[in-house]
C-alpha cells in the first residue's frame, strides 16, 4: 500500500489526537493535591440554615483560584476543587454565595426569564459580599450567617 504526503499527514494527526485524549482523562486517586484542605460548614440566614440550596464560592485574595460547592437542602455545603479532589488550598478567601427562590433561565419561547434569590443580592458577589474565610492545614469547618435587609 502506498501512502501519499496527505495520508501520512493525516495519520500522524489521527496518532497525535489520540495520544493526546489518552493523556486528558481524569486523574484518579493518587493525582489529588495531598495540599487540599476539606472544607465545609453550614450557611445560615437570619439565624436558620438556607434550605433553598445554592452554591458557595472560594476565591483566594490574589483571585488566582476558585474553590465551589453546592449547598444542600440543610444549608450544608462541601467545597470541591473540581476534577482535582475536594477541598481547598490553605490560604484567605472572599466568599459569593448564590441561592435561588426561582433559578433564572429561558421559557419555552426562548426569552429569558429573571430569578429570584432566597437573599440579599450583595451576597452573590465576593467583592461586595462582605464574607471571607481562613482555609486552615487540615479540615476546615466555616459556617456563615447571612442577614436579611
Amino acid at each position: 500500500m502506498m501512502f501519499t504526503t496527505n495520508n501520512r499527514m493525516c495519520a500522524s494527526l489521527i496518532t497525535l489526537s489520540l495520544l493526546l485524549f489518552v493523556g486528558c482523562g481524569e486523574g484518579g486517586p493518587d493525582d489529588v493535591d495531598p495540599n487540599l484542605s476539606t472544607v465545609s460548614g453550614t450557611i445560615n440566614l437570619s439565624g436558620s440554615p438556607l434550605t433553598s440550596g445554592g452554591t458557595v464560592t472560594f476565591v483566594s485574595e490574589d483571585e488566582t483560584k476558585t474553590y465551589s460547592g453546592d449547598i444542600d437542602s440543610s444549608g450544608v455545603y462541601t467545597v470541591n476543587a473540581s476534577q482535582s479532589g475536594q477541598g481547598a488550598l490553605p490560604g484567605n478567601y472572599k466568599v459569593a454565595i448564590q441561592a435561588w427562590d426561582s433559578v433564572p433561565g429561558m421559557d419555552e419561547e426562548g426569552n429569558p426569564v429573571e430569578g429570584k434569590s432566597a437573599i440579599p443580592e450583595k451576597y452573590s458577589n465576593p467583592d461586595t459580599s462582605g464574607l471571607t474565610a481562613t482555609v486552615t492545614d487540615g479540615p476546615s469547618m466555616i459556617d456563615f450567617d447571612l442577614k436579611t435587609e
